[in-house]
C-alpha cells in the first residue's frame, strides 16, 4: 500500500466518525431490519469477552452500560470484545463484516502493542489505530478498531458481505489490550448494538437488540486459568506464555493455581480453591475485592511439604462473586492438572526404548 493513500485513509477513518458524533440529528430511531453479525468468530464468554460495553451516560466522569450498570467506560461509544491474552492474537480470531457494506476508510501499517516492552503506544491523530469503515444501507456505517498490523483483508471500495473475514483483532492504537472496538452509527448518531439504543435514550426500559442472534450481557467473567510450577508471572499470563500444565510429576516443590479475572469491582468475593484426587480441599484462599480494576490477576501458590505428593487429579476452581443488593451473581471456572509417578513414567520410557 502507497504511503500517501495509508497517510490519507488513517486521517480520514479519524475524522468520518467525528462527524457522526457531531451531525445534524435527523433520528435516534433503529431500524428493525438492520440487524447485526456478531463481528469476530470467537465464542462469545468462552474465548473471547465483551470487556466493556456502550456509555449511555453523557454526564462526564459518569459510565452507564444498557442494563445501568456500570460495565463501560467514560464516553465510550463503541464495544469493547477482548480476547483472554496477547498470545491470541497469532490464532485464527478473525473481524467479520457486521452486515452487507462498502469499504470507505480504513487504515493499516501502525504497530501493535508488545507487552512486554510496556510501550502504551498513543496516537492522539489516530486512537482507533488500524481500523475499517463500512457504509451499508440506510444511512448506517460500522468501525472496526485496533485491527492487526498488515492483516486487513479489504481495500478501499470493496464491497463485503455480512460475516465476511475483514482483518484480524490486534492491539493497534490507544489500547493496552487486544480488542475490537466496534461501533455502529446512522444519520449522525451512535447506537448501542445490545440495546438499540443512543444516549437520548439512557439505560432501562425495553431494549431493541441490534444482533441477529441473542447474545448475552455479562458483568465480570473469568478469562483464564490454570495450574504451573513456581510463582505465577503477571506478564506472562497477560502475553499468554504462563503455561497451564496438564501433567506434573510428583517430585514437583510446589503446585499453584492462577487466573486472569475481568471486570472485578470493590465489594466482590474472590476465592481459589485445589482439590486432591479424593476431592478434599488441597489448599483454598478468599477474599473481598479492595478496588475496581478491568484485569485482575490471582494466584494460590502451595509450597510442597517434605513428603511426595498424593499422585492422581487435582482440581482447581476459581470463583469470582458480586452481591447487587440481596441478589448473588457469580461465575466460576475449573482446571485439572495429573501428578504423577516420574521414576515409573521414565522407567517405562526406557523399557519401551
Amino acid at each position: 500500500m502507497k504511503a500517501g493513500k495509508a497517510h490519507f485513509s488513517l486521517i480520514y477513518l479519524s475524522l468520518i466518525f467525528f462527524y457522526l458524533l457531531s451531525g445534524a440529528p435527523r433520528t435516534a430511531i433503529a431500524q428493525e431490519g438492520f440487524k447485526l453479525h456478531f463481528p469476530v468468530n470467537c465464542v462469545l464468554h468462552e474465548n473471547c469477552f465483551v470487556a466493556s460495553y456502550f456509555d449511555l451516560d453523557t454526564q462526564i466522569g459518569y459510565v452507564t452500560d444498557f442494563t445501568c450498570g456500570d460495565i463501560s467506560k467514560d464516553n465510550q461509544k463503541g464495544t469493547h470484545i477482548i480476547l483472554q491474552d496477547f498470545k491470541d492474537t497469532a490464532l485464527n480470531f478473525f473481524v467479520l463484516a457486521a452486515a452487507d457494506g462498502e469499504v470507505i476508510a480504513y487504515s493499516d501499517g501502525l504497530p501493535d502493542l508488545v507487552i512486554a516492552s510496556g510501550d502504551v503506544h498513543n496516537y492522539p491523530e489516530n486512537p482507533c489505530g488500524n481500523g475499517i469503515v463500512l457504509e451499508h444501507d440506510g444511512g448506517w456505517t460500522t468501525r472496526y478498531c485496533h485491527l492487526k498490523n498488515n492483516s486487513l483483508l479489504v481495500k478501499l471500495g470493496d464491497k463485503v458481505k455480512k460475516g465476511q473475514a475483514i482483518a484480524r483483532i490486534g492491539s493497534s492504537g490507544q489500547t493496552d489490550w487486544p480488542k475490537l472496538d466496534f461501533s455502529v452509527a446512522q444519520n449522525g448518531y451512535l447506537f448501542d448494538p445490545f440495546s438499540g439504543k443512543t444516549t437520548l435514550e439512557k439505560c432501562g426500559g425495553t431494549i431493541s437488540p441490534m444482533w441477529e442472534q441473542p447474545l448475552t450481557y455479562t458483568a465480570f467473567a473469568i478469562l483464564k486459568a490454570g495450574f504451573n510450577i513456581g510463582f505465577p508471572d503477571q506478564q506472562k499470563a497477560e502475553i499468554g506464555h504462563l503455561q497451564d500444565y496438564k501433567l506434573i510429576p510428583d517430585i514437583t516443590p510446589d503446585l499453584n493455581l492462577w487466573a486472569m479475572l475481568l471486570n472485578v469491582r470493590k465489594g466482590d468475593i474472590i476465592s481459589l480453591e485445589i482439590l486432591d484426587p479424593e476431592g478434599r480441599i488441597f489448599n483454598s484462599y478468599r477474599e473481598e475485592a479492595t478496588f475496581d480494576i478491568e484485569r485482575h490477576f490471582v494466584y494460590l501458590y502451595t509450597k510442597k511439604k517434605n513428603i511426595l505428593w498424593d499422585r492422581g487429579l487435582y482440581t482447581g476452581i476459581i470463583r469470582l462473586e458480586r452481591y447487587q443488593g440481596a441478589e448473588l451473581h457469580e461465575t466460576f471456572k475449573t482446571t485439572t492438572v495429573q501428578l504423577y509417578d516420574q521414576e515409573k513414567a521414565l522407567q517405562k520410557q526406557q523399557d519401551q526404548q
